[in-house]
């Protein structure tokens, strides 16, 4: 978030409101820190000015919203490279830590010995934290506090749930090859490097655009 320093009281939890609001939309983020940055302009401009936020916005949810309509949306690709490059980054960091406290061992079979609990312990509370971030980030606003924690409730009963079948899916020690483990860190790193390359590519089409229009078509475009 934008330094409100200059805001006043009033000023800043309208600002801090809209910036929650749009975390909402499926805005790329390069474009949405841009509009953020726009509505701390206008909020200051608004505040020398004398005017109330109401006047300067009119209503907030409408403004963002006629905000997100105009600006670039975040593909499915990139939502999907970023979550899933999240969680295996998790996961790859699991298998790291414990290969460093049996590197020697490992190397020479070939394989990182893994206990079951562990396994399921990282796999599905990784998973889970992955999932409630989007859905904390996307619908928080959105839903009542009861409901999300309602959410929270279910991740958690899903993940006991895991640790009940896993006797059933999974040996209690498990053989995990170092090229599975080079192969997660690798997709990781893919994952997360496309996401950065569309986001950014996503970006630059919409300054490209801008200056090609000479500036008509703002972002904040009311």
């Amino acid at each position: 978030m934008k330094d409100t320093g200059n805001l006043n009281k009033e000023y800043r939890q309208v600002y801090q409101t809209m910036c929650e609001y749009l975390y909402t939309k499926n805005i790329n983020k390069l474009i949405r820190k841009d509009i953020l940055a726009d509505i701390l302009a206008i909020a200051e401009e608004g505040q020398l000015r004398g005017a109330s936020p109401h006047e300067t916005f009119g209503d907030y949810e409408s403004f963002c919203d006629e905000v997100s309509k105009n600006a670039i949306a975040e593909t499915k690709l990139e939502t999907i490279s970023l979550y899933l490059g999240a969680f295996l980054m998790l996961f790859s960091l699991s298998f790291l830590k414990e290969l460093l406290f049996s590197l020697q061992t490992t190397l020479q079979l070939g394989y990182l010995l893994y206990d079951r609990a562990d396994f399921c312990m990282y796999f599905t509370d990784f998973l889970m934290i992955t999932l409630v971030m989007y859905i904390y980030q996307r619908y928080a606003f959105h839903l009542p506090k009861m409901r999300i924690l309602i959410i929270i409730i279910g991740f958690i009963v899903i993940d006991g749930g895991m640790y009940l079948i896993a006797p059933y899916l999974l040996p209690a020690k498990m053989h995990i090859p170092l090229l599975f483990i080079g192969c997660i860190c690798f997709i990781c790193v893919i994952m997360l490097s496309l996401s950065y390359w569309l986001r950014h590519k996503h970006y630059q089409q919409f300054l490209n655009y801008k200056s090609t229009s000479g500036g008509e078509n703002d972002v904040l475009q009311k």
